[in-house]
């Protein structure tokens, strides 16, 4: 028997194999257990038993960490460089980012991630990074918060800046969650805070379904009576032998299990939780039926549910499953701007609204909900508009609507709050907008010429030009308006209107206002439409120029607003969910590394090697595609030949 040699780890592969294992313990805190693990070093160990010996050592894990840590810093502070150089040269001095705070309790202390969001010119999409988390032992105040940030804001802006720069230069919002000690904090900073869309809908559906609020306004008895078996049936019934048993004779017991632990988010609980409900209808039945027959006095026979009550949760399930696809694509979709919010709340509040007058169930189609059912529909609609989800209250959420071509008559259809007066106040704060800008006149290239297209517009449409006597009068009257800019700015030097940027930027309002909506396809992105009116027509065969940007002043104060998030759960998708693993590793790990660690792991776009191994394995992938396709179309052309097998 051949007694294998594991091969001598040169200084170089080490110190190349320990950036790595360091960036993997970031991204997933795991490995720091496994380093103690007889197991994980018995398999390292057959690799190289140097490795073992050294790398384990904490000394050089916390040196590699604070070398990441550093690199990572620089990294954020360059590209928010990129972004403030490119508001300067469009002449705007103003706030620049949205900023989001999350707050997670991990072993009895709370972490606060700070994360902020921008779009970049040319980009199609919204980029993200985080400035620091936080951990805050103990109870902590608004007191405590608003000089962390007020020191993040001078450690990250002060180059940028200067050092008087202060949190209200730099943000135009914060969306937090709705813990008062952070929404506090923010509004002491003089900064505008947008309460995040998904806390507040989950917020008023635990109001609905009777497990928030006081004893006088939770009258829904039977919501908690099902929030209670719930929490009976979802977590105590892998160790309870009975209904285990149970649960095998009704269904496989693999798929019994998976359902019973899979890991939801908060935001989905509640319906995925009673749904479960329904899965274990029958088992559930059967236990409560022998726990009867054992002993009738059993203390959980009061959780047993009547039919009547199994046909409220199979409706309340219903219900949830709307508000559930509300919260997963305000998370989840490609635009998680305030705009896409509004109306996706908006959207949902209608079909729950509609469901009052009928409910389709698995087996029937009910002609009216229960009275339960039909409470929940009401607390949930009251408790929406009292958080006023679904509105926009906000100066940065109207300017956010406004901006969006498909919502940008801000009328009932899109808004809960929507009327003929927002839209007119949304226009005012528009204007008021571009008095941020520097007055001194733009760079001496032509003013684009006005195009309005009258018809209903496509995601990319084309220029064209009036056909009808009656698109003539109208492209008239919109160019002797813009000449005149604006109507009531007849004093207005004609050379000065011809070159000043807040001249340009109100010419470009009119065009975008007088425009008719955009239609909402499928695919519309509405990065990418700003993108192409902000963006020059550059020829391909000889990178010339061909036409000057539409709107290059509203696409760029659109981009601005854009990029504040709807939702703070930016850091609720990346850190949260890690929560019971920072737990089990506390006596591992002290805060100052944690908040090193998250803040490797929410940046780590930025790192080299992760840029590196992404580009590789998008590399793979393609060069799979296009095997798959030229075999494919191998096999079709032998298909289609003709065999001779004459002899």
């Amino acid at each position: 028997m051949l007694k294998f040699v594991a091969p001598k780890m040169l200084q170089k592969q080490r110190e190349f194999v320990d950036l790595r294992y360091v960036i993997w313990c970031c991204i997933n805190p795991r490995p720091m257990q496994m380093r103690y693990d007889d197991g994980f070093k018995l398999f390292v160990g057959a690799l190289s038993p140097q490795y073992v010996d050294t790398t384990m050592a904490s000394t050089t894990f916390n040196k590699l960490l604070d070398t990441l840590h550093d690199r990572v810093e620089q990294a954020v502070v360059d590209d928010l460089r990129s972004v403030r150089e490119e508001c300067l040269g469009m002449g705007y001095g103003g706030a620049f980012l949205g900023a989001q705070l999350d707050l997670t309790t991990v072993a009895g202390e709370e972490y606060i991630t700070f994360a902020v969001s921008y779009v970049k010119k040319g980009d199609t999409d919204v980029s993200r990074v985080s400035l620091a988390t936080r951990a805050f032992p103990g109870s902590h105040t608004a007191d405590d918060i608003k000089p962390w940030i007020e020191a993040l804001t001078l450690e990250y802006f002060t180059d940028l800046m200067g050092g008087s720069v202060e949190s209200q230069d730099v943000f135009l919002a914060f969306t937090v969650d709705q813990g008062k000690n952070v929404v506090n904090a923010c509004t002491a900073l003089g900064v505008p805070v947008v309460e995040c869309n998904c806390h507040r809908v989950n917020s008023a559906v635990l109001w609905a379904l009777g497990i928030a609020g006081s004893a006088t306004t939770c009258k829904n008895k039977p919501m908690k009576k099902l929030a209670a078996l719930v929490g009976v049936f979802s977590h105590s019934a892998v160790n309870n032998d009975m209904l285990k048993e149970l649960q095998r004779l009704e269904a496989d017991l693999h798929r019994i299990y998976e359902t019973i632990r899979r890991n939801d988010t908060r935001w989905t609980s509640q319906q995925k939780m009673m749904g479960r409900l329904l899965i274990l209808k029958k088992p559930i039945s059967e236990y409560f039926r022998r726990l009867a027959q054992q002993n009738s006095q059993n203390k959980q026979l009061k959780r047993k549910l009547t039919a009547h009550e199994w046909t409220v949760t199979n409706e309340v399930c219903s219900l949830l499953e709307t508000v559930s696809e509300v919260t997963i694509r305000m998370q989840g979709a490609t635009e998680t701007h305030l705009s896409q919010a509004t109306f996706i709340i908006n959207e949902g509040e209608g079909q729950n609204e509609s469901s009052l007058d009928g409910i389709s169930t698995e087996e029937t189609q009910v002609t009216g909900l229960t009275l339960e059912a039909q409470d929940v529909v009401q607390v949930l609609r009251e408790m929406m508009d009292e958080k006023g989800v679904g509105k926009a209250l906000q100066r940065v959420e109207r300017l956010s609507v406004l901006l969006d071509p498909r919502r940008k008559t801000l009328d009932d259809t899109h808004l809960r709050n929507g009327s003929s007066d927002l839209k007119t106040q949304a226009e005012a704060d528009l204007k008021a907008f571009t008095g941020k800008f520097a007055q001194e006149s733009a760079p001496s290239t032509p003013a684009p010429a006005p195009v309005v297209n009258v018809d209903t517009a496509e995601p990319a449409r084309k220029k064209k030009k009036p056909t009808s006597r009656l698109e003539q009068r109208r492209a008239a009257r919109l160019a002797e308006a813009v000449a005149g800019g604006g109507g009531g700015s007849g004093t207005t030097d004609p050379q000065a209107a011809g070159t000043g940027r807040r001249v340009l930027i109100e010419r470009e309002m009119l065009v975008y206002l007088a425009e008719q909506p955009q239609v909402d396809v499928d695919d519309f992105n509405l990065l990418g439409f700003w993108n192409r009116r902000g963006t020059d027509s550059v020829s391909a065969a000889t990178g010339k120029v061909t036409s000057p940007a539409e709107m290059p002043y509203l696409a760029f104060i659109a981009r601005l607003h854009l990029g504040i998030e709807a939702t703070s759960c930016q850091a609720e998708r990346n850190f949260s969910a890690l929560a019971h693993l920072i737990g089990d590793l506390c006596c591992n790990m002290l805060s100052h590394r944690v908040e090193r660690m998250m803040l490797v792991r929410l940046n780590k776009h930025l790192l080299a090697e992760v840029r590196a191994y992404d580009a590789a394995v998008a590399w793979a992938r393609a060069m799979a595609a296009n095997s798959a396709e030229k075999s494919a179309v191998a096999q079709e052309e032998r298909a289609n030949t003709a065999i001779d097998v004459s002899l």
